[in-house]
């Protein structure tokens, strides 16, 4: 298992490399601050009204901080309260739709809505980061797509890893 304190050593790894970028390439980059996270707080499944028990490394992430912008390429995480506004924002659920409907073998045309949230979201390039909750793991998946790619990791710890390695 990894520990918290290596969670957080990532966390504060990749605020440093997309602080330097955002001075280097003028990348916009923000992190907001976590909000009160109350006793029992849960993460909103792409259903609506459906809640998921956070992992011990999610767990790590919303404790960090809370909305992200810029935290992949191009994509913002979402805070708890935002990921809860997906579900009656029709742009999210249409660009949703797209995925699901039009991209073979996507994660949403293979697993219940029940079993993802949103990690990361880019309105303007259509690209979203998902969390998949599988019943045989304590940690969810992270299904990541840039254009037209998917990367699978088998947590938030080794997505993080890839984040903070030069490529």
């Amino acid at each position: 298992m990894i520990s918290k304190p290596g969670i957080f050593n990532l966390l504060d790894k990749l605020k440093m490399i997309l602080q330097k970028n955002n001075v280097t390439h003028g990348d916009s980059f923000s992190i907001c601050p976590r909000p009160n996270l109350k006793t029992g707080w849960r993460i909103p499944a792409i259903e609506k009204g459906v809640y998921l028990e956070p992992s011990p490394m999610l767990k790590c992430r919303f404790e960090y901080a809370g909305t992200w912008v810029n935290a992949e390429p191009g994509k913002s995480w979402l805070d708890l309260v935002e990921l809860e506004s997906v579900w009656d924002n029709t742009r999210v659920l249409r660009q949703l739709e797209i995925r699901e409907k039009h991209f073979e073998n996507s994660i949403l045309s293979m697993v219940p809505k029940t079993h993802l949230s949103i990690l990361g979201l880019d309105m303007d390039g259509r690209e979203e980061s998902y969390l998949h909750w599988k019943s045989d793991a304590i940690e969810p998946r992270i299904i990541q797509y840039y254009g037209g790619n998917e990367n699978i990791f088998d947590n938030f710890y080794q997505f993080l890893v890839w984040l903070t390695t030069e490529k």
